[in-house]
């Protein structure tokens, strides 16, 4: 298994925390040919409680969820996306970073509410109904918290590490 991207609060005593990293290459298939995408797991943390996608089984394989947690890398690439709006937060070059994969799995919000100050608000909902049943709801566990461009920076580069971006 690889290392996963960390974006993590600011909040030593309690710490919250979202993490992704990709477990498979990339894929495509012949019926879509031109679409290349790649299964990625995530886990949500705050203090002891945490949640995962895939936890492992006890062989240590991930069980994957068909068009379940997928990023798409082609045409368009998702997480170069969701890179370049994160750098744009963090050069101030922007106020707020919404992403939602083309394949509705996680909302991810985040925003500067003061563009002076370091202090970021994080948002994150995931739609477990949409990956299990294939259909899109609005019913989504969330969790929030603040972080700083400092972890930010960390999340970035982890980021392009991970996915190889």
């Amino acid at each position: 298994r690889s290392r996963m991207a960390c974006l993590s609060s600011e909040d030593r005593d309690q710490i919250s925390a979202f993490e992704i990293s990709p477990s498979t290459k990339c894929l495509s298939t012949e019926t879509y040919p031109d679409q290349v995408y790649q299964y990625f797991r995530w886990s949500v943390s705050c203090g002891q409680r945490k949640i995962e996608s895939a936890p492992a089984d006890k062989n240590g394989k991930e069980e994957l969820i068909e068009d379940g947690y997928l990023l798409f890398r082609k045409p368009r690439d998702e997480v170069k996306l969701l890179v370049r709006q994160l750098e744009a937060l963090r050069d101030r070059e922007s106020e707020v970073v919404i992403f939602e994969p083309a394949e509705p799995s996680f909302d991810l919000k985040i925003l500067r509410p003061d563009n002076d100050e370091e202090g970021l608000k994080v948002f994150l909902f995931v739609d477990e109904s949409s990956v299990e049943t294939g259909i899109s709801r609005w019913d989504a566990i969330g969790i929030r918290y603040f972080t700083d461009d400092e972890k930010l920076t960390l999340f970035i580069n982890e980021l392009k590490s991970e996915f190889n971006c």
